[in-house]
């Protein structure tokens, strides 16, 4: 534990939108326990479900946790108004030292609910922003409240480089403002082939699999498409297809399912604890998200040695190294997922060639992640002390 003057009275508050675990809340707990230990004093506040992941994440470390009732993912104008107060009283109590504000609906409540005269920094992780997703509404209401919210902002934090130079390019903030800092990992420690197909009950044969939100931005119905073309290529056996995750998007998938006749070859399992335990129970990683920040699962996938297949969007292409560590494929384009599937579902030799590429450069460790976002910690509070 740090005992220096840097992190002595500091308080730091995590915001974000939902509990349920992803990518945000992943990054959040990792931060959160990272500087619980080094002896700043951290909360956590987000809305969603009051019983979700991250709660329990806080929980389990000792870190306090504060449920916000009024903050939702969808936009709700009176709810928003509600969270806006919401979140400012609980700044007014708290008073905390720094607000790290994490994805776009929490960014833009929270930064709204901070005083005119900022008593405190506001950092802000875009995990992905708003304005790259394909509806055309979405993209010119996120540009508005991205570029409106950032005045307030001290620094805002992209998760991928391409994150940066879309927000330098849209004109979100100055350059100087927007910093990348990806996401990173630490050993995680998978389970055998073995013990995984056991646990997830999957047979013998090629399994691609994925895991991730059952949300549109994850691009699974894609990923459905792929395997119908791919069981009417006529391959025996055909690749077999799990998705591990759970969302609003469930029903929409399991009709999709049903009607190309894909109940014996695709299978959603839900949620599971530490998914990325199971990813050695896959011959082929599949992403084909549409948006994409940095996703942990890439780079977990990459660290079990298992083939990727993913969409070029992002700071996915920023992991992946076509024909390297994995292929990628344009976003939306079921014939060349399938194909890129087909290609390495079809040769032994090539899955584990692309296998033993897996070693991840050191930008995407956790201290790495931990060490450079103290930097940002640290010059925010020398600005607010000038």
């Amino acid at each position: 534990m740090r005992n220096s003057g840097e992190c002595q009275n500091k308080t730091i508050l995590y915001l974000a939108t939902q509990t349920e675990g992803g990518g945000a809340q992943r990054y959040i707990a990792d931060l959160a326990r990272s500087f619980s230990k080094k002896g700043y004093a951290v909360h956590v506040a987000a809305g969603g479900n009051p019983n979700g992941w991250l709660r329990h994440q806080c929980a389990d470390c000792g870190i306090p946790f504060h449920f916000l009732s009024h903050l939702r993912r969808a936009v709700l104008p009176l709810q928003d108004i509600l969270a806006v107060r919401e979140c400012s009283l609980l700044y007014r109590r708290l008073q905390p030292s720094l607000v790290h504000l994490n994805s776009s609906k929490a960014g833009a409540i929270g930064s709204f609910a901070a005083p005119k005269s900022s008593e405190f920094p506001l950092i802000y992780t875009a995990h992905g922003f708003v304005f790259k997703e394909p509806n055309w509404a979405r993209k010119r209401y996120g540009m508005w409240v991205e570029r409106t919210t950032s005045r307030k902002k001290t620094a805002i934090i992209c998760v991928s480089e391409d994150d940066r130079k879309n927000a330098i390019l849209r004109k979100i903030a100055p350059a100087e403002k927007l910093i990348t800092i990806p996401v990173g990992i630490s050993n995680p420690k998978f389970l055998t082939r073995r013990e995984a197909r056991k646990i997830l009950k999957i047979q013998g044969g090629v399994v691609v699999g994925t895991i991730a939100n059952l949300y549109p931005t994850k691009g699974i119905p894609h990923l459905i498409e792929a395997a119908n073309i791919l069981k009417k290529k006529g391959n025996s056996p055909p690749p077999f297809f799990v998705v591990i995750g759970e969302g609003n998007d469930r029903s929409r998938l399991e009709l999709k399912i049903r009607q190309f006749g894909l109940s014996r070859h695709f299978r959603l399992l839900g949620h599971r604890n530490e998914a990325y335990r199971y990813l050695k129970a896959f011959d082929i990683f599949a992403l084909p998200s549409v948006k994409e920040g940095m996703p942990y699962t890439i780079l977990e996938a990459v660290s079990a040695g298992i083939p990727v297949v993913a969409s070029r969007v992002g700071g996915i292409p920023e992991i992946i190294t076509h024909r390297k560590n994995g292929f990628l494929v344009p976003p939306a384009r079921p014939a060349d997922l399938a194909n890129a599937i087909n290609r390495l579902s079809q040769n032994t030799y090539l899955r584990k060639k692309i296998a033993s590429n897996s070693a991840l450069p050191s930008r995407f460790s956790l201290h790495t992640m931990v060490k450079t976002t103290e930097r940002i910690y640290l010059q925010a509070f020398s600005q607010k002390n000038n």
